[in-house]
């Protein structure tokens, strides 16, 4: 059906005008934009993030659509801060059943610019209208309920931080609100007080650094849409080359706003090994009851001294909070891929949107926030590191899910213990330094597999030595095909 939309949308599509004289003229998707000759601003690193952004707002609209009954719904788009007008075009022309978009933007030359590549391509100023205005102000300005649009669409240079209160109450129930952050030094704890002061929680550094980039954007998002009795649905969230995307779906929901409280942790990170740990700041212990959580961060009995590892003893940093559900929604991205296989040739970069949608679609099957770094804890023990796939196919012999990240292939996204996974890789350290070493290391794993229950299953666990042997290839089979979209994924 999208496909035959997009057929129908080419054929209905408008004849373009010739650049004028002394412009260069620039092709993305369907859209056209003109430029002065040697003052060209185009960033073709962002076709990615403005292909999932159409892909995306084609989904959206035919579910909010499908939800509501009602095939002849207008729905309209704000692009915040428009530059060219490139992106706003390309909703115009490639995403079905819009009925106005405003791309705006505060600096009157960006507006002239945008009016000229509206006027290039043949598109009415009623279709894509072209507004000069603080986008601040002009969402606050469509706060009420009948002026919200179904979508806004932000892509600063920079932070996004300032625009969220506005943005969660200009967009309608059940809309879409895709958010890019620039700031990735920021995010990823280069300057942490700025990121308070922006995101409201402590960003860290670390291997895991892009990854809770990506959940500190989802919070503050999250925490913008709450203070506005709004709940925020996340559709898919990642972290592309030199940015944060986030496409998030917002309800008129007080209880919805205050199930944030479950979805926030803070993170205790070990100065020694490095582990990763999430201190969840809530739980809901009834129907109509949340409370606050007081189980210790380690999940270890007796629980270390404060301010201490659980695992090694080292001191304690303290990050977040932040949003710890999976980065997207497996059944909203497995629509996704479908309605990209379905016409690969739509989208310029359609195989690498594949590749990251698959990675996030494998990623959401482990529903632990950030992930043990192999080649951290390598460093750690001052070994050389084992195959990836083998150690996470000796966690998976122990019952326990393990994925791969979208940010970093060298990750070990899992359920299980940090500490089983630390025994697996001493065990790989004893096996190259003789069999004394070899059969100590082994109590120590069994001890592990005591401490959390042996398998989840009730097997018998499988002996680890043979599981860290594993190779490569049947790890990737056992994986369901996330180590196979990692080896598609470009680099």
């Amino acid at each position: 059906a999208a496909a035959a939309a997009a057929t129908a949308a080419d054929a209905a599509a408008p004849a373009s005008t010739p650049p004028p004289p002394g412009y260069t003229e620039l092709t993305e998707g369907r859209a056209k934009v003109v430029f002065p000759t040697g003052q060209v601003f185009y960033n073709p690193a962002q076709v990615v993030n403005r292909d999932l952004s159409v892909l995306t707002l084609r989904h959206t609209v035919a579910a909010l659509r499908a939800e509501r009954g009602a095939p002849a719904e207008t729905y309209s788009v704000l692009e915040g801060l428009a530059a060219s007008g490139l992106r706003s075009l390309r909703y115009h022309l490639e995403v079905p059943g819009l009925s106005t978009v405003t791309a705006n933007d505060v600096d009157a030359a960006a507006v002239a610019t945008i009016t000229r590549n509206v006027a290039h391509n043949g598109v009415s100023p009623a279709a894509v209208t072209p507004s000069c205005a603080d986008a601040v102000a002009l969402m606050a300005s469509h706060r009420a309920a009948d002026r919200r649009f179904g979508a806004v669409d932000l892509d600063p240079y920079g932070s996004a931080a300032f625009l969220l209160d506005a943005a969660v109450t200009a967009v309608a129930d059940g809309g879409l609100l895709a958010v890019t952050c620039t700031d990735l030094g920021v995010l990823c704890g280069n300057q942490v007080d700025a990121g308070y002061a922006r995101y409201g929680a402590s960003p860290m550094r670390g291997a895991f650094a892009h990854e809770m980039a990506v959940r500190l954007v989802v919070f503050a998002t999250a925490a913008a849409a709450a203070r506005h009795g709004r709940s925020v649905t996340l559709l898919l969230g990642a972290k592309i080359d030199f940015y944060v995307r986030i496409f998030v779906r917002l309800r008129d929901s007080k209880a919805g706003a205050k199930e944030r409280l479950t979805t926030s942790a803070l993170v205790h990170v070990c100065s020694g090994c490095h582990t990763p740990v999430t201190q969840p700041l809530g739980a809901r212990k009834a129907p109509n009851k949340l409370t606050l959580v007081s189980a210790p961060a380690w999940g270890v009995s007796p629980p270390p001294p404060a301010g201490t590892c659980g695992l090694c003893g080292g001191r304690v940093a303290v990050g977040g909070p932040i949003y710890t559900p999976p980065l997207c929604d497996p059944t909203v991205v497995g629509e996704l891929r479908t309605a990209l296989g379905a016409d690969a040739t739509d989208l310029a970069s359609a195989d690498r949107l594949e590749a990251l949608l698959a990675l996030l679609q494998a990623e959401a099957a482990v529903a632990t926030p950030l992930f043990l770094h192999l080649a951290t804890m390598c460093k750690v023990l001052r070994c050389n590191a084992p195959p990836a796939a083998a150690v996470r196919a000796a966690v998976r012999a122990h019952g326990f899910g393990v994925a791969l990240s979208h940010t970093d292939p060298q990750a070990v996204k899992t359920d299980a213990p940090p500490a089983l996974v630390w025994e697996i890789l001493v065990l790989w350290v004893a096996r190259c330094k003789g069999d004394a070493v070899l059969a100590a290391a082994r109590s120590a794993v069994a001890a592990a597999d005591a401490a959390v229950g042996g398998r989840r299953d009730g097997v018998t666990a499988a002996p680890v030595a043979a599981a860290s042997t594993a190779t490569a290839p049947a790890d990737a089979t056992a994986a369901g095909g996330g180590d196979a979209a990692a080896a598609a994924a470009p680099a």
